[in-house]
């Protein structure tokens, strides 16, 4: 039996009779075993040896190349995550629909970096750091929200039309942004079978202003 990151076995399987309950006894049997479920990890460009990682039920955890070993540096469902190119020391991570976080010092200490974005995300939301500019964030909830702060603050940066019977768009689910020209992005929005929606494909080339919808 496999739960996560523990493995379990039993010798009995806590058969209940009338007034009265087998007791059912567990042995962990995990030791060694390397079995962690990622959601999402991120590797520093110019840091070899630096690692996050998101993992289910087992939160974020960081890898320092200095200290050889991992440190756990926030809980619940890790998500998407990623390290600056240029510290190593500050790290980005998330938790399930778009809770973001920022660690200045490896995840000694947390910051909340969603002020302002007024929407829920999807269960594993996309948060990505622009490629050529360490101070701009995107993330992907029902619309793409973008930072020029470094998540202290957050701007809307586009506007999908509302599902047919349903509250809102669907999620993003996939967001990135060209190395070689930022104002070129394209996301994802996954599909949505309740509403009769197929996945869709859109881009932008002036930064979220105006979107096309590239699926076909």
């Amino acid at each position: 039996f496999r739960s996560d990151s523990i493995v379990i076995g039993s010798w009995n399987s806590g058969v209940s009779v009338p007034g009265y309950a087998w007791p059912t006894d567990w042995t962990d049997l995990s030791s060694g075993m390397q079995i962690s479920s990622f959601y999402r990890l991120g590797l520093s460009v110019n840091n070899p040896g630096y690692v996050i990682a998101g993992a289910q039920d087992n939160g974020t955890d960081w890898f320092n190349a200095g200290t050889a070993g991992w440190w756990n540096v926030f809980g619940g469902d890790g998500m998407d995550c990623f390290i600056d190119p240029y510290d190593p020391q500050q790290i980005y991570y998330s938790y399930q629909y778009g809770a973001l976080l920022y660690s200045p010092d490896g995840g000694v200490t947390d910051n909340w970096l969603s002020p302002g974005i007024s929407e829920t995300g999807e269960w594993t939301t996309p948060f990505i750091m622009d490629p050529a500019d360490n101070q701009t964030l995107y993330a992907g909830f029902v619309n793409l929200w973008m930072s020029p702060d470094g998540g202290a603050s957050w701007l809307q940066s586009s506007w999908f039309s509302t599902a047919p019977g349903s509250a809102s768009s669907a999620p993003v689910s996939a967001l990135a942004v060209a190395p070689s020209a930022s104002n070129v992005i394209y996301l994802a929005k996954r599909v949505q079978h309740q509403y009769g929606l197929p996945g869709e494909v859109w881009k932008t080339s002036d930064g979220g202003g105006n979107w096309q919808n590239i699926t076909a």
